[in-house]
Formats: structure tokens, sequence, C-alpha cells
């Protein structure tokens, strides 16, 4: 066993070695690309590192999982010279291989913004471009190549010095206290690669909780960028009218009147799964909604709206961003997710807006809270904020709607005005629950979700 937890103590030094180089090489990438992110040293440059440890011990895992798992095998066979070379080959190559991938980047990042991923290979492979431009880059960009191999090589001296201490005079025996420990660390292996015990792995788009979407390229690395979005299919172009053609169906210049020097307050209410068919107003006031429908009557209403999404992970985007859901895998998750678009509060917020984003919901559910910032949110309120969790708390999804809401409405009254917020209701989706305290109060209705929208209708008349 004493030699076992030595070479767990090793693993635990070869973990802190790559990070220790993962680290340098993000410093070097943020010496080229500094211009990039003129605000960080306001926002907290050491911070913006430390995010980045998160993704760089997920690349750590995803790519040293053989070495991690020959290394973790209790076997005596760990102690030879040429089991112990294998693991120094595995341990440089596929750590030189990020530090490369990471240095070329800053080619990347310089000229696309954004870290690379999975299509850039598509993009590199497809045509005859890359031999064109090969050369130049190489030209242009001779030293990264050199740095990177200067720190492979820097990496790999210090991996001989520490695996030295690894071949032993006397083998321990192997107990089953040699396999529980390795499980152990296989399940931190596993852990680390998630990037945490949250309901979803980590994507791109989870490098954008500081900072709101501005530090991705330098808080992803390289490796993680390309493996997250390893298995996604792209957006094939397609193009419907010839250029001359276009002006002749839509003119997009528009112009319009409007006192600037008026502020209004701006809230958008999302009710999840409201459906056309459960509002009353739509189906001459045979529904579930008699609240919703009574504002009707006072406002302006869209009687021909189509769906931009089939989940709510898709309709968010949609509503606040204008990006409906156009491949097969929704936008917050996609490789287009760490992209800067506009959405109504990264506008207003030029404005002088003070923005904000709640949903009753887990914190990271749907991935709502990295959306909210690379959307340009100033805030994004869950339920790890809401002050009465204990008492409100549905048992499943979040708080429930109801007092949500009035939480949401004493939030409201505290903003500095002008300020532009928006809310996402959530007791309308399975299992459809709803507090004791209201139960037979709404019409059944002929499915469980029916009697929860009129639950949502009366949280709704409670906020107004």
């Amino acid at each position: 066993m004493k030699n076992h937890i030595k070479h767990l103590i090793f693993l635990l030094q070869c973990l802190v070695l790559a990070l220790v180089f993962f680290g340098l090489s993000r410093l070097v990438f943020f010496g080229f690309t500094s211009d990039l992110f003129p605000q960080i040293h306001e926002d907290g440059f050491w911070w913006v590192f430390a995010h980045g440890l998160r993704f760089d011990l997920s690349a750590f895992a995803y790519f040293n999982l053989i070495f991690i798992i020959l290394l973790l095998i209790p076997t005596r066979q760990r102690e030879k010279k040429a089991y112990q070379k294998i693991l120094q080959s595995l341990f440089v190559g596929f750590n030189g291989l990020i530090l490369f991938l990471n240095l070329a980047d800053v080619v990347n990042v310089e000229f696309t913004g954004k870290r690379m991923t999975a299509d850039t290979f598509e993009f590199i492979l497809q045509g005859d471009d890359l031999n064109f431009v090969a050369i130049d880059f190489i030209k242009d960009y001779w030293f990264l190549p050199l740095i990177a191999l200067t720190m492979t090589l820097a990496m790999r001296s210090i991996y001989i010095l520490l695996q030295k201490n690894q071949f032993f005079l006397h083998r321990s025996k192997i107990t089953w206290s040699c396999f529980i420990s390795s499980l152990f660390a296989l399940g931190l292996t596993v852990l680390a690669m998630r990037g945490g015990t949250q309901l979803r792995p980590i994507k791109n788009i989870h490098a954008s909780y500081h900072g709101q979407g501005r530090y991705v390229p330098l808080i992803l690395n390289a490796p993680f960028s390309i493996l997250s979005t390893l298995s996604e299919k792209g957006l094939k172009e397609v193009k419907y009218f010839k250029p001359e053609d276009i002006p002749k169906y839509f003119e997009a210049e528009k112009k319009f009147n409007a006192d600037t020097a008026i502020k209004k307050n701006v809230v958008i209410i999302i009710l999840e799964s409201f459906s056309r068919e459960y509002v009353g107003y739509y189906n001459k006031h045979q529904g579930y909604t008699p609240f919703l429908d009574s504002l009707t009557q006072h406002s302006t209403v869209c009687e021909n709206a189509y769906a931009n999404g089939k989940k709510s992970i898709e309709g968010i985007p949609a509503i606040l961003s204008g990006i409906p859901a156009l491949t097969d895998k929704p936008y917050i998750l996609s490789q287009y997710g760490t992209q800067k678009t506009n959405s109504i509060a990264s506008l207003l917020s030029k404005q002088s807006y003070d923005c904000s984003f709640y949903h009753g919901g887990n914190p990271g559910t749907m991935g709502f809270d990295a959306y909210a910032e690379m959307a340009g949110f100033h805030s994004y309120v869950d339920l790890s904020k809401y002050p009465n969790y204990e008492n409100d708390f549905d048992g499943k999804w979040g708080i429930f709607d109801e007092p949500f809401f009035q939480f949401y409405k004493s939030e409201l009254d505290r903003k500095k005005e002008p300020f532009f917020s928006t809310i996402f209701s959530l007791s309308s989706h399975h299992p459809y629950s709803i507090p004791d305290e209201h139960l037979g109060k709404f019409p059944k209705g002929e499915i469980p979700i029916h009697e929860t929208i009129g639950y949502t209708d009366y949280a709704l008349r409670r906020f107004f």
C-alpha cells in the first residue's frame, strides 16, 4: 500500500506540473492577445486566470485519461523502467500537444475572436487554402511553435526529476485498499472531466461567467474547446437570393422617430409552456388563463405567433437574442454559444439600463446563467438568492411561481431606473406541482398541465 500511495502522490504532482505549464501557456497567450481584453485589470486579472483552472482540469483529465488509468492500476509492473517510459511518453506527448494547441490558438483568436472549435479543422481541410497560407503563418508566427517546444522540454525535465522517486527497492503488497483508492481517484477524474457536480458537464459557454463573456477566449483552452464541440454539427450556409435580388424583397434600412430622452423601464415576462391552446383569448375564452385574458383587452396582441423552439433552452435565446432553434443542438450548448451577439440586454445596457434576468430554478439549470452573461445581463438571479427557499421550493425545479413573482416585484421596486428585466416562470412544467394551499382552486382540465397553467396565471395576477 505504501508504494501505491506514492504513485497517487506522483499523479497529484503530475497534475500540478501540467496545470502550472497550462497557466504559463495562458500567460503567453495573453501576452500576444492582451489588446482583446482592455478591461481585464479593472475586472480582476488573476480571477480570470483562476476561473480558467476549471477548464484546464477538464482538459488534463480528458487528454491524460490513459496515463491516469495506467498509473492507478495496482500492479507491480509500475516500478519497471519500460512501464515508466510509457507513462513518460504519454504525459509529455499529450500535455505537449495541449501546450502547442494553446499557443497555436493565438493565431486563430486574433482572426476570429474565439477559441478553436471542432469546425476549425473542417475549415482547414476544406479546399486548398491551407497550402497557400500555411507558409505565411509559419513565417509570421515561427516563435509560437518554438515557445511550445521549449515549454514541453522544460515540463519533460521536471517530470523526469519527479519520476526518479517512483522506483522502489522493496515492493509492497497489493491490497483491496489499493483498488478502493484507485476507484476514488478515477471518480475524481470523471468529476474533473465534467467540470464539477452540476447537472450538465461544462461547455464553452460556461467560460462566460466572468466579465459578461469578455474573457471567454482567455478562460478557455484550445483542447477543451475542441473536445466540447467535437460531436456538434455546424450550420450549413444556404443562399436563398442572389445579392443583387435582395433589395427587391427587403429593405434593411429603417428609420424610427422617438424621444431618446425618455427611457422607460422594460420588463419581459416569459411564461413556461403557455401554448396558444391554453390561453382563453385565442380560443373564444375557453381556456385556463382568466387574468391573462383580461390583460389582452388592454394590450397589443400578436395574433400570428409561431414557436421558435420546442424547449425552454431554445426559447430564451429566441426571445431575448432573436436566435431561433436553427440546429439540432440548442444554441446555448452549441459551438456558437460563446460568440458575442446582440440581445435586448446588450443593446439597452449601452443606454445605461440596469439589466437583470430572474428564474426561480436551480443554479446552472439549462445554462441560463451562462447565457445571461453572454447576452449582456448585469445580474442573474436563481433560487440560490431567494430568501425563503425552504418553504417555497417545489421539490423538483425551483421556487413556486407565486412567491417568486412576489419576490421579483420587491426586487424591481428597489432597482435604479431605467432598468430592463426579464423573468421566466417554471411551475407549469412537469411534474406540474402547485403549493398545497392552492390545491383545488384551479380547473383540473383534461391534462395535468392545465391546473398549473391556472396557478401561474394566478401568480401573474398577484404580481400585477
